[in-house]
């Protein structure tokens, strides 16, 4: 990257973390937060991991199952809790959040200059996306994983000889402990990548191209890695299954707030509709080529935020990755020279 492009990227990753940053300050220990750290507080404290219920008398007298999932986050909430005290939750927060939309930003600078303005636009929603959903809670951490996930899927797409698609499987391992219950994503996502890698095909816009055996190869092998890398946990195997049997249990779909469908009449889910109706935009108006890929992406994610708000954040950060492609491509190389 040339040296006035670095600095211009310097620049918009000061704009993006700053707005963040403020956006973010109000954020409050929300939901469960208190119970995730008394979690924590007790895995610290016995230097174990429990397996069954330990806070309630019905818990412990019918030795309920306690699939601890997250108890990673857990250890780190309590810990930043006994750090910094009640400022511990928005400072987790911050970090997070920081992290997340600055990594989205310089992961994707060769992208963003290719229209600076819809850059800007883009990131300012997404911290509107983000506000409802970011608290204290271990979704925080997969939220950072699916990033980096996505930027190994991407490159590797791009350029059969990167190393970064190795990381998946350590990244699944990491998922399992620190927020198992979406740690299905990484080995989806890469079969995704293979499915829809398979073909050469055209048929009006929409468009597949076949990735080479190797590609398909080390897809595979990383995907069959990273589903035995999920294994690594408390909980063993079971943790490979638990994503898709908690997703089946529709008493914690109807009372969990965060699994409702987005709805209009409701002002937090505006900027939701207004994510779908900016991806969807593109891809539907554009003249460009529909790449198979992209389409399964996007269009899969689209049908879960349809169904449970959760996925908004998860759309959006998968169509980071996707959706510069089909803008139009700006003048912005004007733009560099200002700061040269």
């Amino acid at each position: 990257m040339k040296k006035v492009e670095r600095k211009y990227l310097f620049l918009f990753v000061i704009f993006v973390l700053g707005l963040t940053s403020i956006t973010l300050a109000r954020t409050l220990p929300a939901y469960d937060y208190w119970w995730h750290t008394k979690a924590g507080e007790y895995m610290v404290l016995n230097k174990a991991i429990p397996y069954t219920d330990v806070f309630s008398w019905y818990g412990i007298e019918n030795s309920l199952y306690w699939h601890s999932h997250e108890w990673l986050t857990e250890v780190v909430l309590y810990l930043t809790d006994t750090i910094f005290g009640s400022t511990g939750a928005y400072i987790f927060c911050i970090m997070t959040s920081m992290l997340l939309m600055g990594g989205l930003v310089t992961l994707n600078g060769s992208h963003i200059k290719r229209n600076v303005r819809f850059a800007i636009v883009w990131f300012s929603l997404g911290i509107l996306v983000f506000m409802p959903i970011i608290t204290a809670r271990p979704h925080m951490i997969s939220f950072l994983l699916l990033m980096f996930t996505m930027k190994a899927l991407m490159k590797y797409r791009d350029d059969e000889n990167s190393k970064w698609v190795w990381s998946i499987p350590v990244i699944s391992m990491l998922w399992a402990n620190f927020h198992g219950g979406s740690s299905n994503l990484p080995y989806v996502l890469t079969f995704l990548i293979v499915i829809t890698g398979m073909f050469n095909f055209k048929l009006g816009r929409l468009a597949g191209s076949k990735l080479s055996k190797k590609q398909l190869k080390t897809l595979i092998i990383v995907g069959v890695l990273s589903i035995g890398a999920i294994a690594i946990n408390p909980h063993g195997l079971d943790m490979i299954s638990y994503p898709y049997i908690n997703m089946q249990d529709d008493f914690m779909l109807s009372i969990i707030n965060e699994w409702r469908s987005p709805d209009l009449k409701n002002m937090n889910d505006i900027f939701i509709f207004i994510e779908l109706f900016v991806i969807l935009l593109p891809l539907l108006l554009g003249k460009d080529e529909l790449d198979l890929t992209d389409l399964g992406f996007i269009g899969g994610l689209v049908y879960l935020t349809f169904k449970s708000i959760r996925f908004s954040v998860l759309l959006y950060i998968i169509s980071t990755f996707i959706i510069f492609k089909y803008i139009p491509k700006s003048k912005d190389e004007r733009d560099f020279k200002q700061f040269s």
